[in-house]
């Protein structure tokens, strides 16, 4: 749960109505190396003035990045936060992101042959009890949209599904791929979806 102590840190303008133009999701698919990531997340969340937590599997006490890019890679996903939020009163188990306003990010990672891939996203409403179903924090999509613009300049996009069995090939125009994905694919890496044989993305056809 989050406390009445870490509320009071965190960009919140709530909303106790639903309200269909209002609730938000925003998500994207993406793939990166983790030595880009390592880079330009840490830029792009300096430029944007956000704080960095780390969230880990197995569940652990979030803690704000110190700035050795090792521990942004055993982290399992980032949380970007817009203000120091005091992390002692946040529920590593029981956190509702989008009522602090944070932003999700997940960490690239590599097994064998395989680069995972690293999506990133918000969501601005979340469920609070049956005497008031949803609270919204709209304040979050608006903070989500100023990062998208300036992570997106990192990728270009459209990649390409084939069903195993069929053949068929299914093209997915808004997934991102970096430059150092390109080059995994191109020198016979595999992007995928989640670790395992199926899910595999592949570059389109020049």
């Amino acid at each position: 749960m989050i406390s009445k102590e870490a509320r009071g840190h965190g960009l919140i303008s709530f909303r106790t109505t639903r309200n269909e133009e209002i609730v938000a999701t925003r998500s994207k698919a993406l793939f990166l190396t983790p030595e880009e990531f390592v880079t330009w997340l840490p830029a792009t969340a300096a430029e944007l003035g956000l704080h960095i937590v780390l969230d880990h599997i197995p569940k652990q006490p979030l803690v704000y990045w110190s700035g050795a890019p090792a521990e942004l890679l055993a982290a399992w996903r980032l949380r970007l936060s817009p203000e120091k939020t005091d992390l002692r009163h946040v529920d590593p188990n029981h956190f509702i992101g989008q009522e602090l306003g944070w932003i999700n990010a997940d960490v690239p990672k590599v097994k064998g042959r395989y680069l995972r891939e690293a999506g990133t996203g918000v969501k601005s409403d979340w469920f609070v009890s049956m005497e008031e179903p949803y609270r919204e924090n709209p304040e979050v999509i608006k903070l989500f949209d100023r990062f998208w613009r300036k992570w997106k300049k990192h990728f270009k996009y459209g990649l390409v599904t084939r069903d195993d069995d069929t053949g068929f090939e299914r093209f997915h125009r808004d997934v991102g791929y970096s430059p150092g994905a390109e080059d995994w694919s191109r020198k016979g890496g595999i992007l995928t979806h989640s670790f395992g044989e199926r899910g595999e993305f592949f570059l389109p056809s020049k």
